[in-house]
């Protein structure tokens, strides 16, 4: 096994534990549920494949729903669907070169504003489908609307911090 394996795994550990003991503890309300596991996801390199994005997205989706003690597959069928579209998302906003190398993308390597558009688009299209399958019912679409809209705005900032804590501080260059 290699090294770069290992590493996944621990941040694969830490990302689930973070969410089962730290955020779900947290009184954010009804409407706020941040997913800060999407961030594991959002970070496997660029280079890799469909199947193993797959797989890393299986196991994630059944931790998290096991650890929940809530609907086996909810989070997990949504997190599939996510690593189905992960690759086509980062076409739209990363180069040919980056795509084919072995770096993670991070608004350090893409810019901001592409990993920003990166992320709420996953964000946007993660937390829609957990919610609606949570929900299984339009009957409250105000209600379901505004948990989509603020889960999806405070997992995004979630991920974006902890992207910057996870690669450290942008250096600049001087001229």
């Amino acid at each position: 096994m290699s090294r770069h394996f290992f590493q996944q795994l621990f941040y694969f550990i830490l990302l689930v534990l973070l969410q089962d003991f730290v955020i779900e503890r947290l009184p954010l309300g009804t409407y706020v549920s941040p997913e800060i596991y999407l961030l594991f996801i959002l970070m496997l390199p660029f280079n890799s494949s469909t199947m193993s994005t797959l797989f890393w997205a299986f196991a994630m989706g059944l931790s998290i729903d096991v650890l929940s003690m809530g609907v086996l597959g909810l989070h997990t069928s949504a997190l599939l669907v996510l690593a189905l579209v992960r690759q086509r998302l980062l076409k739209l906003v990363s180069s040919k070169e980056q795509m084919e190398s072995n770096a993670y993308p991070s608004s350090r390597l893409i810019g901001f504003q592409p990993y920003l558009i990166y992320v709420v688009i996953s964000v946007l299209l993660y937390t829609t489908l957990l919610l609606c399958l949570d929900n299984f019912s339009f009957n409250n679409i105000g209600h379901l609307f505004l948990r989509i809209l603020f889960s999806s705005l405070v997992t995004t900032v979630f991920i974006v911090a902890m992207q910057y804590a996870f690669t450290g501080k942008q250096k600049t260059r001087n001229a």
